[in-house]
């Protein structure tokens, strides 16, 4: 086969190579109609890693999230920059110039953010691991468990790189064999039986109101009341573990965000 017959060959078929791989959009929260953050082929190894969300209704439209480190620009308010141009650690980073913006993520001391310029807000960029959703183009849903899952690169830890819009905690999990992942769902008081007290005084609950998980708050610091996040959606981090023999599980709360 001559060169310019091989070249021709290869120039019909690159368009069928570089479309075996399908496009996936990564979107700040499990809606299309949310940010979207950035895309990846269908082929890219990082979606081994992927989880489908808590949620039910999420979960059967087919979303999943997974951390996506990236570089990224926001904003944060002036008060967050210090004299020296250092973003200071615990500021919030907004999509946008508005504190009605969603919240991409909290800066910490190991972050390395950038400021890019400031006037009624500073525009920063910076680079780290967010959550991202997706719909997964050719996964099943596993079944999730509890207490006996896969290890966990330390590098891959989202603690280590933080979540978005979480407040500063302080964490003890009180059991090791149970990695810490996200879980999501409406923030309300636990319920019990009648005359009985529940096992905790938080749990999160599907959009249809069933219990996916208790909430241990206690090694949770948060910077505002609990009853700003009660009847709302949030998105918490921290380890799980089964009660006793009962299909009851309950998150040992390390992060607590907004959703």
């Amino acid at each position: 086969m001559g060169k310019n017959a091989l070249l021709l060959l290869l120039l019909a078929i690159a368009p069928a190579i570089s479309n075996s791989a399908e496009s996936i959009a990564l979107y700040l929260e499990p809606d299309i109609g949310s940010h979207k953050l950035a895309d990846i082929t269908s082929e890219d190894t990082r979606l081994a890693g992927a989880e489908p969300v808590m949620d039910e209704d999420y979960r059967a439209e087919g979303w999943y999230w997974m951390g996506y480190r990236g570089d990224f620009k926001g904003y944060v308010e002036l008060k967050e920059v210090a004299k020296d141009l250092s973003v200071r650690p615990g500021a919030l980073v907004y999509l946008s110039a508005s504190s009605k913006s969603p919240v991409l993520t909290v800066i910490t001391e190991e972050d390395a953010a950038e400021l890019i310029y400031a006037e009624d807000w500073a525009e920063i960029s910076f680079s780290k691991s967010l959550p991202v959703y997706f719909k997964h183009p050719s996964k099943t849903l596993p079944i999730l468990s509890f207490g006996n899952e896969k290890s966990v690169d330390p590098s891959d830890d989202p603690v280590a790189v933080s979540v978005p819009g979480i407040v500063p905690s302080v964490y003890a999990n009180p059991s090791s064999d149970s990695p810490p992942r996200y879980f999501e769902g409406v923030f309300e008081k636990a319920t019990g039986w009648i005359g009985k007290k529940p096992k905790f005084d938080f749990q999160i609950v599907t959009g249809r109101g069933k219990r996916i998980a208790y909430v241990d708050t206690t090694s949770l610091l948060v910077t505002k009341p609990m009853q700003e996040y009660l009847g709302k959606k949030v998105l918490i981090y921290g380890g799980a573990i089964g009660l006793d023999d009962s299909k009851e599980i309950v998150v040992y709360a390390r992060t607590l965000r907004l959703r």
